[in-house]
């Protein structure tokens, strides 16, 4: 049985999905951004950093270490023409692109969440980008040239009108390729962020039910240990999805649940998982990654001008932006 190291499997793992997921925007003030129109409540949010961190064999970084880390991760900060994904950041912004054995620190952002507004930091580039669906643009700021440009994208979709008459009979679904049985267990929890955060432990074993040429016959195991902020409701936008790490396969799940009562109800401040995975010819070494999060804010009205153009940013590229910067 020879040892690979699954590069694809490696990239999926830290990945963290970053999208709009709420559903009605909120009244901004000020700002150089048109309002939309004013939700019938109050929106509310919340704002927090983000370290993700892997390795290959290698124990997780420890529950608490956020602080150290940002501080050792900010000494490198140097304002670049580079610009977040408000859709996600794969790769990250520590240049973790090439794969390696070595622990490594793959990103540093701060993500914001307001209504069905996001806006994304690069902390280390200092720059930013905004999604607005409500007007159709994703805002990009240079927060060390004070610019900006704008680039439009897919306004929001309107709902979808209900059937006049009931379908035809639907194709049965496709059978599962594999069945994972997770059972949970509460922790006693610690102080994180100056809260103290209630912790669950996850253990998931995954067994084939039906191979397939793009579902390959494996098995495995899974470890995750969760810290959960417990007066902020996760975003819509970042649900902990358990199975995630395995999306990259394409196929199907049968998810046996012991216990388990929606760990993705509560803000996810640190998150630790360990993927054992084997073939009958291969065995992949414990890929172990890491989230971490602190300075956690609710945002509410007052915040909504984070999410416009600030008054005194440029348009990229204009006259007096070229002169400003050339002084």
């Amino acid at each position: 049985m020879r040892t690979v190291l699954w590069p694809a499997l490696l990239c999926f793992m830290i990945s963290l999905p970053v999208c709009a997921g709420a559903d009605t925007p909120p009244s901004p003030q000020g700002g150089a951004s048109p309002s939309p129109q004013a939700s019938a409540s109050p929106a509310t949010g919340v704002a927090y950093d983000e370290i993700r961190w892997r390795a290959i064999d290698t124990a997780p970084l420890p529950p608490g270490s956020f602080s150290a880390d940002r501080e050792q991760l900010m000494r490198h900060a140097t304002p670049a023409e580079r610009y977040p994904d408000v859709d996600g950041n794969v790769l990250g912004n520590l240049g973790a692109g090439s794969m390696t054995t070595q622990p490594q620190f793959v990103a540093l952002y701060r993500y914001s969440y307001y209504g069905d507004w996001v806006r994304v930091d690069d902390l280390l580039a200092q720059t930013a980008a905004i999604s607005r669906p409500d007007l159709g643009q994703t805002i990009f700021l240079n927060l060390a040239m004070k610019v900006y440009h704008t680039v439009q994208s897919p306004s929001r979709p309107a709902p979808m009108p209900s059937p006049s008459a009931s379908p035809g009979p639907s194709a049965p679904p496709e059978p599962d390729n594999y069945r994972f049985e997770i059972s949970a267990s509460q922790g006693p929890g610690m102080a994180l962020d100056g809260m103290h955060a209630t912790e669950l432990i996850l253990d998931g074993k995954l067994t084939t039910v039906r191979a397939t040429p793009g579902c390959i016959q494996i098995q495995g195991s899974m470890h995750w240990v969760l810290y959960q902020d417990p007066d902020i409701f996760n975003p819509p936008a970042t649900p902990v999805n358990l199975t995630a790490p395995l999306a990259i396969f394409k196929c199907r799940f049968d998810m046996q649940k012991a216990g388990l009562d929606q760990p993705q109800t509560n803000l996810v401040l640190y998150m630790s998982v360990t993927l054992n995975m084997s073939t009958d010819l291969i065995k992949v070494k414990p890929i172990v990654t890491v989230i971490e999060r602190g300075n956690v804010a609710k945002l509410g009205p007052a915040d909504a001008a984070l999410f416009n153009i600030p008054k005194d940013f440029l348009p990229q590229g204009s006259v007096s932006s070229v002169l400003w910067s050339r002084s």
